[in-house]
């Protein structure tokens, strides 16, 4: 599935991100993969900031829930 950013108030319009779902022994593996570029002003930059200094901990713990929510959804 690819998403691409129409509107943001932090994202740069066509920014986009990836998700591609590999089945592997008896789970699931899902890799992403985002091509980000933030929005001039003050919001960007606080938003580029902070995406380096813990976006992969804060986008590993969303996608852990989202797809949790899946399973729970599914059961």
């Amino acid at each position: 599935m690819l998403a691409t950013v129409l509107d943001s108030n932090v994202l740069a319009p066509d920014s986009t991100w990836e998700l591609t779902v590999i089945p592997i022994d008896g789970g699931t593996r899902v890799e992403t993969v985002f091509q980000r570029e933030f929005a001039r002003g003050v919001r960007g930059r606080i938003a580029k900031a902070l995406n380096h200094v813990g976006a992969r901990w804060a986008l590993a713990s969303d996608l852990r829930k989202a797809l949790a929510q899946i399973e729970k959804q599914a059961a």
